[in-house]
């Protein structure tokens, strides 16, 4: 497929949180082509072990945005293996079988302020430390025979270390 010398709409690529599939970090496509992997020269930068250096292309030519796999890790859209997918609109997809989730967006339907990160706020809950127990849990730790002998092997390396 060649590259359309048009210039190529704008895309956004988000980066889905695996938990609750919320976007954790997003990327500027202008294109006509960006690549998507560990490598620091990729224009989509992913940092997680199950990615290639460079996994994906996205790619503009003939008036249509792909998805293109180049890794052997895979790239799955909608669970199955795909070695190139058209870009539809809201496309999700996955870099491997363990790899992280990823979304495109068309750039016209974001607002232009939308914020990179967006985490609902979650309900902390306070812990309560019973102090005597700690103490006394401690206690019981240094008092016995293997942290003795813990204590006696590492002052038996500082000495011979200093030697």
């Amino acid at each position: 497929m060649d590259l359309d010398p048009q210039p190529s709409p704008t895309l956004i690529v988000q980066l889905l949180d695996r938990a609750r599939g919320v976007p954790v970090q997003s990327w500027h496509v202008t294109g006509p082509v960006a690549r998507i992997g560990r490598a620091r020269e990729c224009e989509i930068p992913v940092a997680d072990p199950y990615v290639s250096r460079q996994h994906a292309e996205l790619r503009f030519g003939e008036g249509t945005w792909l998805l293109v796999c180049l890794s052997q890790r895979g790239v799955l859209v909608g669970g199955a293996p795909v070695m190139i997918a058209r870009v539809t609109e809201n496309l999700q997809f996955k870099l491997g079988q363990a790899g992280p989730e990823l979304r495109v967006v068309p750039a016209a339907e974001l607002p232009a302020d939308l914020p990179t990160m967006s985490l609902p706020s979650l309900p902390v809950q306070r812990i309560e430390i019973d102090e005597a127990l700690k103490t006394k849990e401690v206690a019981a730790i240094a008092e016995s025979d293997s942290f003795r002998a813990l204590l006696d092997k590492a002052r038996q390396l500082r000495k011979d270390r200093s030697d």
